[in-house]
């Protein structure tokens, strides 16, 4: 089933603030990294339909942009809504890509994948040399990840997609005291709805691995990384 990304960030009610100063940081970080856009190629993961993929195609005038999604129904609101980009299917757990760009953002979209390391490393891929790969995460650990939890369980969230060792809500509560929230997902799980179980350090550790350069930083519920070609 397809679901309206964009309304998160449109929709002024105050359980979207948080997308909302997502957004916002988002830009800033952009326009830090980006300099003349009208030379560079740029393409966007995890698109959804492509609100985000338009509002930087619009702000940066680049010379190229691409939108690649999973979810067959956001890819064709995608390219119905915003024709000037061009749209392609891409399942991020397998398959690889004969492009680079300059330019690459994997916003809010690593934790829905099931193998993040061949997301991370097709990523990483598809940067032409010098280029810049931007990446943001939810933060679903420590104080921020309790009281995201808590906030979910008061809006009717549950955890069904957590693995039956989870022992339900009480379980995943000590869990994030703990700082093991990995271990409540399934391994051989090919995607995720929710954000239950994603522990950003996952990518921190595929990260340093890869021996990529990449600096990161945490900002109100959101972690964001900028990895170097």
């Amino acid at each position: 089933m397809a679901f309206d990304h964009s309304q998160t960030y449109v929709d002024g009610r105050l359980r979207n603030l948080p997308h909302r100063i997502r957004l916002g940081s988002l830009m800033r970080e952009c326009d830090r990294q980006i300099g003349d856009g009208s030379r560079l190629r740029f393409a966007d993961f995890g698109c959804s339909n492509g609100f985000i993929t338009h509002l930087l195609a619009q702000r940066y005038r680049f010379l190229e942009s691409r939108g690649f999604e999973f979810n067959v129904e956001n890819l064709a609101k995608a390219q119905q809504r915003y024709e000037s980009i061009k749209f392609t299917y891409l399942n991020m757990n397998e398959d690889s890509l004969d492009a680079a760009f300059d330019f690459v953002t994997c916003l809010e979209t690593l934790e829905h994948v099931g193998n993040v390391r061949h997301a991370v490393s097709l990523l990483h891929r598809s940067l032409s040399p010098g280029g810049k790969l931007l990446i943001t995460v939810p933060i679903e650990i420590g104080f921020i990840g309790l009281a995201k939890f808590l906030t979910k369980m008061m809006m009717g969230y549950d955890v069904r997609e957590l693995t039956g060792k989870s022992g339900g809500r009480w379980s995943y509560f000590k869990a994030i005291l703990a700082g093991r929230i990995g271990e409540f997902r399934d391994p051989d799980r090919t995607g995720w709805g929710t954000h239950f179980g994603f522990d950003y350090r996952v990518v921190d550790s595929l990260l340093t691995d890869m021996k990529l350069r990449y600096t990161c930083e945490n900002r109100a519920t959101t972690r964001f990384y900028v990895v170097h070609a």
